[in-house]
């Protein structure tokens, strides 16, 4: 009797909002302006956010809600959604079921309501603008509601409303609960409502958005072996902002770290990728004393920039991202002579190499090496090669890389003595660090192995430094009596 007695369920006229997250409060703006219109009886809105069901997979409810939609409302403003493509869950889905099944409650249709123009996919079929343009932006709020409360029902909203209206009343005759009657008032004054709000989001949304400073965001693979201080191969380097790109005269498109390598000129390969590694691997979680005070010079040599370690983000699947922003130093003006400068920064860089290594109070010394314990070693190898590296990258940023510019301060013979002898004694050297770094733990055998490339280095280059020292020294006190000389002498 129960049965016989229940009330049939009415029809209901159904539509589906699809929209971009960050244009949800458009999205919300236009689902509660059909449902004040409308009501709730003979009209369903949904949208996603409002009407998904706990502990349900989200993508069966919505395939199911779109096999019952009859009007699927696509809200754009150019912020592009996967959905929103032919074989995206939404549009891509809801075009097969008006194949299948054309006919619903009314004819099945998608609507679009855009800003400057509908989304490629729909765009063959008649959309609706909300009219505002970015002049329209530009008026205050009550310029604006002002405008609003101009419009009448040819606007191209106000007739979709009046149709949906029209619709709902059928299905409440067809019910039996008599039609509707139709305020033109209140469908404006829904709409303008709805204009309103909408203007009034826009409003607070970004109108330019520029990064003037240089970025490249960096991310690795899971599996990424820190200890290694090296970024593996398929690391993906990806350019944001200014012609970051253009600091190592590659073109602005992602690459690669492997790629990126193999590109960089040879005379820079190595100090790009000692820096840009060194910042990184600073931000690890056993070194967090990040490192930004890196500098690269660019490719073309005309221009030196600050590496800034910004961000350093770790996911779920131990993959990583890390934000360089690459930021122009400013470059100190050279006053008086071309010669004596050459000469002083040579002599600061003899001298540096000298403090680290031929000095027996210097912790880089092989005599200091040999005491270290071993749990301390890793450490010191890391610490070392930083400061060859340091050394190697304030001789470019400086500009004395180049052997032409030492053959007007040292002795020819001098020069090419020191370059066959001293690159395979700091190789092996390196070599011997890095090992140690890339260890969990060192030994005596680490230790002593390290020592010895250490020693030979020193046997090698000091007296080679001594007289680099001598050479110099001599050149600024030449200077110093040219100087001193009375004009005409």
């Amino acid at each position: 009797m129960a049965e016989a007695n229940a009330l049939p369920t009415p029809p209901v006229l159904r539509f589906f909002i699809s929209y971009a997250t960050e244009d949800s409060a458009l999205a919300i703006a236009l689902s509660n302006a059909l449902n004040n219109l409308l009501g709730d009886v003979f009209a369903e809105v949904w949208l996603d956010t409002q009407s998904l069901r706990a502990g349900f997979e989200f993508s069966k409810q919505i395939r199911d809600q779109l096999d019952r939609t009859d009007i699927l409302i696509v809200v754009y403003t150019s912020k592009e959604k996967p959905s929103h493509s032919f074989t995206g869950l939404e549009i891509g889905y809801f075009m097969g079921v008006m194949a299948r099944a054309p006919e619903g409650i009314v004819k099945r249709r998608i609507v679009s309501f855009y800003l400057d123009h509908p989304p490629p996919t729909t765009a063959d079929i008649q959309g609706i603008s909300f009219g505002i343009s970015r002049d329209t932006l530009s008026l205050p709020d009550e310029s604006y509601a002002s405008l609003v409360r101009n419009i009448d029902i040819d606007h191209p909203i106000v007739s979709f409303f009046g149709d949906m209206e029209a619709s709902v009343s059928r299905l409440r005759q067809d019910s039996g609960f008599g039609a509707k009657k139709l305020d033109t008032r209140d469908r404006l004054s829904c709409v303008q409502q709805m204009l309103i709000a909408v203007f009034a989001q826009l409003k607070r949304s970004i109108d330019d958005d520029n990064t003037f400073q240089k970025k490249l965001v960096v991310r690795t693979k899971p599996g990424w072996d820190l200890e290694s201080m090296e970024l593996p191969d398929n690391t993906e380097l990806m350019p944001s902002g200014s012609g970051v790109m253009d600091i190592f005269g590659q073109s602005e498109a992602p690459v690669i770290w492997s790629q990126f390598l193999r590109k960089a000129p040879d005379k820079f390969r190595v100090f790009w990728k000692d820096i840009i590694e060194a910042v990184i691997t600073s931000s690890m979680p056993d070194r967090l004393d990040i490192d930004n005070s890196q500098i690269i010079v660019s490719d073309s040599e005309q221009h030196i920039y600050r590496v800034i370690l910004s961000r350093s983000l770790r996911y779920f699947d131990e993959s990583r991202e890390f934000h360089l922003y690459f930021v122009e130093a400013l470059q100190r003006k050279e006053f008086g002579h071309r010669l004596t400068t050459r000469a002083v920064r040579g002599l600061e860089m003899c001298c540096r190499f000298r403090f680290m290594f031929l000095e027996d109070e210097s912790e880089f010394s092989s005599s200091n090496i040999s005491l270290i314990p071993p749990h301390k070693l890793p450490q010191t190898a890391r610490d070392m090669l930083r400061e060859l590296n340091l050394l190697n990258r304030s001789a470019v940023a400086i500009g004395m890389n180049e052997p032409h510019i030492w053959r007007t301060l040292v002795p020819l013979a001098l020069l090419q003595e020191t370059t066959e002898k001293y690159a395979d004694r700091e190789t092996e050297v390196r070599q011997s660090a890095t090992e140690i770094v890339r260890k969990k733990q060192a030994d005596l055998a680490d230790k002593e192995r390290l020592a010895n490339a250490i020693r030979k280095m020193e046997d090698v280059v000091r007296p080679l430094n001594t007289e680099f020292i001598r050479c110099l020294a001599e050149k600024l006190h030449k200077i110093e009596q040219l100087a001193e000389r009375p004009a005409g002498a």
